[in-house]
């Protein structure tokens, strides 16, 4: 309840003058005492009255200025007037009564159409409850053999959902409540002990745990194919962090910097969060320290290594190349160790020259302008290929295998963007830890496209992934309530008999592509969802029902 003149005066009066002034604390403190039932005042509400009483010499309220108040008549007039008309809009009643529109949609707010009762509907439902009730006692599968239809949800915050059109579920699509956003409270859960990990200097201490278990999960759980690359992402953000970068040509120029090793098709192997120069792969050769840590859990297998020209470096490749790792990429003419007859050779368009070294093998091609480049795999050899207007193209080997491999973080980035959790109104760690599990999602869903028998083809990747996030969530919430589950099998069902089916997970592997048990690998992917979701951050947009 807001204060009175009265209760403005008697607040002067706790408050004393001369050497009997009362501080601001022991007034709200007294008001309170006489008040008891009354809601207490703040410091500020005291200081506030003070100080308008020494500038003004009163505590009166200031004259209101337009329109007369909207009392009880008013609001009847309002009623009155969309009864006589219910098709009246709020301008025409504005108009008509000379009250602001804002007023009058208020007043429509609170009125609201419902349906009447009649006399007979309290028994003719009771009616039906003890009908239901009845059959049910009788036969526990009554409900479950119910079709319900005709139910929509409407939101009116102007989003409109176009992600799918779909009509008809094999599985009850309201067994969990949706929530929007901006009720944080209920949405985000964080789960890190703080305290023993601030010891260790760590700016990633909050997120550390989830890193860790990311990197050691893909590591247990899948052997990628031949070709990896390396590459940077960068997480919007715009808040105040010590290690926030800025990428000029990137679409998000302020963020968190993320290094991945990911495939070519986007499944992402290993992440790696640079946390600026104090970092341990901060300094001199970062972009080589970068590198050296992402693939470090792959050397001496015989893989094959595709980064740009930010990581690559002749002195890279030769490190590479003892550890029987060969890569391919583009590269920088300020580099140490190019030669100076392939950056000082003017080529003609199309054309192309290489030198050779220790297997290591640079070279330029003349397209729109100079592409140097090296490699450690692939001959220099040209061959044409197909642009995606369908016309052909003659390309070294390198470049247009580089081409090949190096879309997986773009791949990868693209299909995250359709249903992304990202929200501006969070805390740093909450944003990155959301997003690691939103990596989780989409490994997951990967694995899944697998094999032919999960989802029909015809469904296209956009709606498999949004159906396996559903899924996904579904699986936790029944991991937890095991008593509320329906008897159809759920996703990770039908993924543990595709593996076991198929024997694997991939067909073209490395010389040294260590065999697991299927069995145990569809086990390991269910775990990383459903195990450590209580852990994890748990954000898809939507949020238990614990009835």
């Amino acid at each position: 309840m807001p204060l009175n003149e009265r209760d403005r005066i008697e607040i002067l009066m706790m408050i004393g003058v001369g050497d009997r002034m009362r501080t601001q604390q022991e007034v709200c403190r007294l008001f309170h005492e006489m008040h008891p039932d009354r809601e207490p005042v703040s410091q500020s509400t005291v200081s506030r009255i003070e100080r308008k009483y020494r500038e003004l010499g009163h505590v009166r309220d200031a004259p209101r200025q337009g329109r007369p108040k909207i009392n009880e008549n008013v609001q009847q007039d309002v009623i009155l007037s969309a009864l006589e008309n219910p098709h009246c809009t709020v301008r025409q009643v504005s108009r008509d009564l000379n009250i602001g529109k804002s007023s009058v949609s208020n007043i429509f707010k609170k009125v609201r159409l419902i349906h009447e009762l009649a006399e007979d509907d309290f028994d003719r439902r009771t009616e039906f409850c003890e009908y239901m009730m009845d059959h049910n006692n009788q036969n526990n599968g009554f409900i479950a053999n119910i079709l319900f239809s005709d139910e929509a949800t409407f939101f009116l915050n102007g989003h409109v959902n176009r992600q799918n059109t779909r009509y008809w579920s094999q599985e009850n699509p309201h067994w969990m409540q949706e929530y929007h956003t901006q009720h944080p409270q209920k949405v985000n859960v964080w789960a890190a002990n703080n305290e023993f990990m601030r010891h260790f200097m760590d700016a990633l201490y909050k997120v550390r745990t989830i890193v860790d278990f990311f990197n050691n999960k893909m590591l247990t759980i899948y052997s990628p194919k031949q070709t990896l690359a390396v590459d940077e992402y960068m997480l919007l953000w715009r808040g105040r962090l010590v290690f926030r970068q800025y990428i000029r040509n990137k679409k998000h120029k302020y963020g968190i910097q993320f290094y991945l090793l990911t495939e070519s098709d986007g499944t992402i192997m290993k992440i790696q969060i640079y946390t600026g120069a104090v970092d341990d792969m901060g300094g001199k050769g970062h972009a080589s320290n970068v590198v050296l840590h992402l693939v470090s859990d792959y050397l001496d297998k015989g893989y094959s290594l595709y980064m740009d020209k930010y990581y690559n470096s002749v002195n890279l490749a030769r490190q590479l190349l003892d550890r029987n790792t060969y890569c391919t990429g583009t590269l920088r003419a300020n580099r140490k160790g190019i030669p100076t007859e392939v950056i000082n050779t003017r080529l003609d368009v199309g054309g192309t020259v290489q030198r050779y070294g220790g297997h290591i093998c640079v070279g330029k091609w003349k397209d729109g302008r100079d592409v140097l480049y090296l490699t450690t795999e692939h001959e220099n050899i040209l061959q044409e290929v197909k642009t995606r207007s369908d016309k052909t193209k003659i390309k070294p080997a390198p470049i247009s295998e580089y081409n090949k491999y190096m879309c997986g973080i773009d791949l990868q980035d693209q299909m995250m963007a359709y249903y992304t959790s990202h929200r501006k109104t969070i805390r740093w760690y909450k944003k990155v830890g959301i997003h690691i599990f939103e990596m989780m999602l989409y490994n997951c869903t990967l694995y899944c496209q697998m094999f032919p028998k999960i989802y029909p083809k015809r469904c296209g990747e956009c709606f498999i992934q949004n159906g396996y996030n559903s899924e996904a969530a579904s699986e936790a919430y029944f991991n937890r309530y095991p008593e509320r589950r329906q008897p159809n099998m759920s996703i990770f069902g039908r993924l543990k008999e595709n593996l076991v089916e198929y024997g694997g997970f991939n067909k073209s592997r490395p010389k040294n592509y260590r065999i697991q048990d299927a069995e145990d690998v569809a086990i390991n992917v269910v775990g990383m969802v459903v195990k450590w979701t209580d852990y994890l951050l748990y954000r898809v947009g939507k949020k238990y029902r614990n009835t």
